[in-house]
Order: C-alpha cells, then sequence, then structure tokens
C-alpha cells in the first residue's frame, strides 16, 4: 500500500485557476460564435451595437484569462518554494497583478505604484 502525500493547498489553488481559465476560454468560444453567426444576419444598426456590445465582453474575458494564467503561475512558482518578490512579480507578468502585489506587499509605499491606474493593452 503506497502512502502519499496529499497535494499542497498552492497547487490545489493553481490546477483550480487553471479549470477556470478553461470554462472562461469555452464560454468565450460558445459566445463568439453565436456572435459570428448572429452579425451576418443584422442589418438593425442597433443590433449592430448589440453585437459590438458583446464583442468588447468577450475582450475582458480574454483579459482575464490572461489574468488567471498568471496567477496559475504564481501559484505554481510559490508552492515550489519561491517567495522572493522579483521572481514572484515575474510570474505575474502584467502589468496591473504586478502593482497589485507591490500594494499588498507594501503598504503606504505610494512611490512603488506611479501608474496603477494605467491598465496594459492587449
Amino acid at each position: 500500500m503506497t502512502n502519499t502525500a496529499p497535494a499542497s493547498p498552492i497547487a490545489f489553488l493553481a490546477d483550480e485557476i487553471a479549470r477556470t481559465s478553461t470554462l472562461t476560454r469555452d464560454l468565450a468560444r460558445a459566445a463568439g460564435e453565436a456572435i459570428a453567426s448572429l452579425s451576418d444576419q443584422l442589418s438593425d444598426p442597433a443590433a449592430r451595437a448589440a453585437v459590438d456590445a458583446l464583442v468588447a465582453a468577450l475582450q475582458v474575458q480574454d483579459r482575464v484569462e490572461q489574468r488567471l494564467a498568471r496567477l496559475e503561475a504564481y501559484a505554481h512558482r510559490v508552492d515550489g518554494g519561491t517567495c522572493e518578490d522579483a521572481a514572484l512579480e515575474g510570474a505575474l507578468h502584467l502589468d496591473e497583478l504586478v502593482d497589485a502585489f507591490r500594494r499588498h506587499r507594501l503598504p503606504g509605499d505610494t512611490a512603488a505604484f506611479i501608474g496603477v491606474d494605467d491598465v496594459e493593452l492587449f
């Protein structure tokens, strides 16, 4: 009988983040296919504007998926024993996540957060 240690809570978190990312990707794919089907049939400007709003929503979903992928990488880095801020920031990669991490690690150090409100374009 083999006795295996349970996976770490951080590994569980990373796996669940990856699953969540897959779910959002599947949702976006299905929504994108529906939007493409609808957009070919629309001539009404209001209906076209609604389709454009749906496309914008899918762009937000793409950003969510990017953030989830970076959070998954961060969780794997932590699970691997890395606790150095520079290595953790590197795993986060996206400026908005790095800034949020710095705010978390260095509350009150406003000099570290110049440009915090700037969102990286994708």
